[in-house]
């Protein structure tokens, strides 16, 4: 099975998310570009990661209906977020609804990855800016996980990743929120 060209890749893994036989995995290139690594011997050539790959698939652009400014009025949260704590003020309204929120947090060996937050406490580890690339890893699956129990989700990206979350999803969820975040 081949996917997009290595170059083009944005590195979403919408593809290792669909996959049935669990036979993509994250490695990397020269660069250390995150990449999607197909093992053959696991691979039915389904199709399904060609058919939710972004870059090969096109995407539909739509120019944007509003454009919103906002900060928080919760002073600690002012203080200790990155851009007037608007995500964390988010998340929060998410939680209390009791729906489930994704973000990026680093691991114990820094390494920066989207999950789910499980408590008020993880929202702290979602807070700052964290200017590197972050892994999705296997946190589409539990966003349609969590769609399909009827929860709200919230999930927060850079253009690539909501992309790839959605050419995952392959329909419109309306308990779906995301935010895309401004990437350089």
């Amino acid at each position: 099975m081949k996917l997009c060209e290595q170059e083009k890749c944005v590195g979403c893994f919408a593809c290792m998310n669909i996959c049935p036989k669990e036979a993509i995995s994250i490695g990397y290139n020269d660069l250390d570009k995150t990449i999607p690594v197909i093992d053959d011997s696991k691979c039915i050539n389904c199709g399904l990661c060609q058919s939710v790959c972004p870059v090969i698939q096109e995407t539909e652009f739509k120019e944007p209906q509003m454009c919103y400014a906002a900060w928080t009025k919760i002073d600690n949260d002012k203080k200790s977020c990155a851009s007037g704590g608007i995500a964390t003020s988010l998340y929060r309204t998410i939680m209390e609804d009791g729906g489930a929120v994704f973000g990026c947090a680093f691991d114990d060996e820094l390494n920066l990855n989207i999950r789910m937050a499980e408590s008020e406490n993880d929202l702290e580890l979602f807070k700052g800016s964290k200017y590197v690339q972050s892994c999705t890893d296997f946190s589409y699956k539990a966003v349609k996980e969590q769609l399909e129990n009827d929860k709200k989700v919230l999930y927060v990206g850079s253009p690539c990743q909501i992309d790839g979350l959605l050419h995952y999803l392959r329909k419109p969820y309306d308990n779906l929120y995301t935010v895309d975040i401004i990437c350089h």
